[in-house]
């Protein structure tokens, strides 16, 4: 089934917006993410060693990917480590911090598309500078522990079993 589309308008680089720890941020040049779901084949006592089925699984969490301008990254890390004190972190040390981030695609007759990320930490980060036009950028992993898309999970929700 298809989005109904107003002028064929789709969404672009043009319809994101980002929040990173509840502030709005634009100095983003490129966004990735991904996450899984660890299921596993099933086989039973079939002559034709067809598989019975798959396990529910083990949701694994996973990673955000940014690109983001060198300056923006430096004061990003600044509010990160101000951020981490409050957590009981020592203060400046923006790796302790755990913080959301909130994507969202939106466009005028367009049903939103938020992806609710928790739960991140910054686990690696590297840098990417070229000779041309392009601006200096850093590479920043974020790894997540939970994302809902439109408030929905990967994963089966947690169900309480009578003992």
């Amino acid at each position: 089934m298809d989005a109904i589309r107003i002028n064929g308008k789709i969404y672009s680089w043009d319809s994101v917006s980002l929040k990173i720890n509840g502030s709005r941020t634009r100095s983003v040049t490129s966004i990735g993410w991904k996450d899984g779901r660890k299921r596993t084949v099933v086989k039973g006592l079939v002559q034709s060693g067809a598989p019975l089925g798959k396990t529910s699984g083990s949701y694994e969490g996973g990673t955000v990917t940014l690109a983001m301008l060198v300056d923006a990254a430096a004061v990003f890390r600044a509010a990160l480590g101000v951020f981490a004190a409050t957590q009981g972190a020592f203060p400046g040390n923006y790796g302790a911090a755990r913080f959301p981030i909130a994507l969202q695609f939106g466009e005028f007759g367009l049903l939103p598309v938020t992806y609710d990320f928790s739960g991140c930490t910054i686990d690696d980060e590297g840098g990417d500078v070229k000779e041309g036009p392009e601006g200096a950028v850093e590479n920043i992993t974020i790894g997540f522990l939970d994302k809902r898309v439109n408030q929905l999970p990967l994963y089966d929700r947690a169900i309480d079993l009578p003992f």
